[in-house]
């Protein structure tokens, strides 16, 4: 038992070893997923869990229908002051791979695989490239795949085994993934709803109900206040099913059959995946009953993540018809929120996975130790060379601009929000406005949420304000012509809080910016901030909106 302990720890070394590696830098690439996570892990630490007040103001936004998981928020956000946000981010996520590793490793323990093979299990899912598509990607609900591997390897023991400490611990991992992914978690219960009366089936050991009871109590009293909190906020803001939006989204991630094998695709390794077939070899005559289940659960999932419209090979047509499973789930409530078919793969990670240990135990057993040491050694390196050869290798990609002029904005006295133009057509681009958001600590007005996620009134704030609406309407970058803004113009904005203007130049072609210079220069006058490139502009209306001043306004 001690040995096995030992060899578990190991799995804190890649881990361990990609964190340090790092650096200053975030674990992972320039994606709206990870940038977003960094800021809603620094809003953590500005108030609310769950609620901002520093995008869309005054009223502020609810953001827990927007979030896919918040236990990486929840375990980073006291780290930010400890740490620094990059810091705590890549802690956070280091401990999800460590978890990842220890899931893989119990799963194949729990199969019957002695902790040596199960510890290459291990390894092969911290390399696999779902999960590593996911890290690099900015994703860490996904790397919660390793709680559903712990989750599944303890309902495996309770079934197998009478100790009631199994029960616990499985309904204690499926709590922490219901606050890690709630993607994860639902595909998890649709598993469970078809694999638990399999098992009920093939064996019922006594007590075995007692146990499942306990597992789902335990889940339930830990998870369900969050759940219930989670569904009537999500329920507030979406709704049952979000077809015109879950269109585009299931198209783009579904997967075509024979095009999923190409190198590079979002799956396990190749070596990792040649083990499945050996399975019918591999795994024992009393365990086949089981395995079988488990492989049509897997072409379960496969056709699910097909997607909406099936294909072999490329992109689905314009316009094709729903008609596949998938398209069947998009209709029920609350599944129809799920539009990733391709996330329903994590099966095949875990089956590889377990399947390259179960080989290395076979190996072991009727060939020789040597033999299966030195495929494992191969497998090993082959999930690493497949992870570094499609760019997954996880390393520190991105990282906070140091923007001095941002930080002089943060070092002004007294409080005031920052009103940012123009407003972004496309409203992603906001993310510009929250990682500047990040340098000066000021309230904003715009965000990069999807408006059915979030309860917002910045369209109608857009529409009513003289500036706003002329910065948005299709006058905007024909300021040359246009008389300057007045005091009043300006009034309503302040009335609000809004202190500082702040014109980018960023994303918007150099004629727009130009015109939209001159035209608040001539309304405002030289700006209080600006970046040495010209190409950031600040005014205090504190200092511009006075008895003075209005007079200059008043043009």
């Amino acid at each position: 038992m001690a040995s096995t302990r030992w060899v578990s720890c190991t799995h804190l070394l890649l881990p361990l070893f990609w964190l340090l590696s790092a650096g200053h830098q975030a674990l992972g690439s320039s994606s709206v997923d990870l940038e977003g996570h960094l800021w809603v892990m620094w809003n953590a630490t500005q108030g609310s869990l769950t609620h901002s007040s520093m995008v869309n103001w005054p009223e502020g936004l609810d953001l827990l229908p927007v979030l896919g998981g918040w236990l990486d928020v929840m375990l980073g956000a006291p780290l930010v002051p400890v740490l620094g946000l990059i810091g705590a981010y890549n802690a956070v996520v280091s401990v999800y791979m460590v978890c990842v590793g220890l899931g893989g490793h119990a799963l194949a323990t729990a199969l019957g695989v002695r902790a040596h093979w199960a510890w290459v299990a291990g390894v092969l899912l911290q390399l696999d490239g779902f999960v590593l598509h996911h890290l690099t990607g900015g994703r860490p609900e996904q790397l919660s795949l390793g709680l559903v591997a712990l989750a599944l390897a303890a309902l495996l023991r309770t079934w197998r085994e009478p100790r009631w400490s199994m029960a616990f611990l499985c309904g204690l991992a499926g709590a922490a993934l219901v606050y890690a992914s709630w993607e994860m978690a639902m595909s998890l219960a649709m598993l469970l709803l078809l694999l638990l009366p399999a098992l009920l089936v093939i064996s019922r050991p006594p007590g075995l109900l007692g146990k499942l009871a306990l597992a789902a109590g335990t889940a339930v009293l830990l998870a369900g206040p969050w759940m219930v909190v989670f569904l009537a906020h999500a329920l507030a803001a979406r709704s049952l099913d979000e077809g015109s939006i879950a269109a585009g989204n299931a198209a783009h991630a579904s997967v075509a059959l024979i095009e999923w094998l190409r190198p590079g695709q979002v799956r396990p390794g190749y070596a990792a995946m040649l083990c499945l077939p050996l399975l019918c070899w591999t795994v024992p005559a009393p365990e086949r009953r089981l395995w079988a289940v488990l492989g049509m659960l897997l072409l379960l999932s496969l056709l699910l993540a097909l997607g909406p419209s099936p294909r072999f090979y490329g992109p689905p047509a314009s316009g094709a018809t729903w008609w596949s499973p998938f398209a069947l789930l998009q209709e029920l409530p609350v599944l129809g929120w799920f539009h990733w078919p391709d996330r329903l793969l994590w099966g095949f990670s875990l089956a590889s996975a377990v399947a390259a240990a179960l080989l290395l135990r076979k190996l072991s057993e009727n060939i020789g130790r040597a033999t299966a040491l030195g495929l494992a050694a191969l497998l090993l390196l082959a999930a690493g060379s497949e992870a570094w050869l499609t760019d997954r290798w996880p390393r520190g990609r991105f990282g906070l601009a140091n923007v001095p002029w941002a930080q002089e904005l943060a070092m002004v006295p007294g409080p005031g929000a920052v009103l940012d133009l123009p407003p972004m057509h496309n409203i992603v681009q906001n993310l510009d406005y929250q990682l500047l958001q990040l340098r000066h600590g000021r309230p904003i007005l715009f965000n990069m949420f999807l408006p059915h996620l979030v309860s917002s009134q910045v369209d109608a704030r857009l529409r009513g304000d003289p500036v706003l609406s002329w910065f948005l309407g299709p006058g905007a970058g024909q300021g040359s012509g246009r008389k300057p803004f007045s005091a009043g113009d300006f009034q309503g904005l302040r009335d609000l809080g809004f202190r500082f203007v702040v014109l980018h130049r960023r994303r918007v072609s150099g004629s727009r910016w130009k015109t939209d210079r001159d035209l608040l220069l001539r309304s405002l006058g030289q700006p209080g901030i600006s970046s040495k490139s010209g190409d950031w502009m600040c005014w205090d209306l504190d200092g511009i909106l006075d008895k003075t001043s209005r007079r200059f306004l008043a043009q």
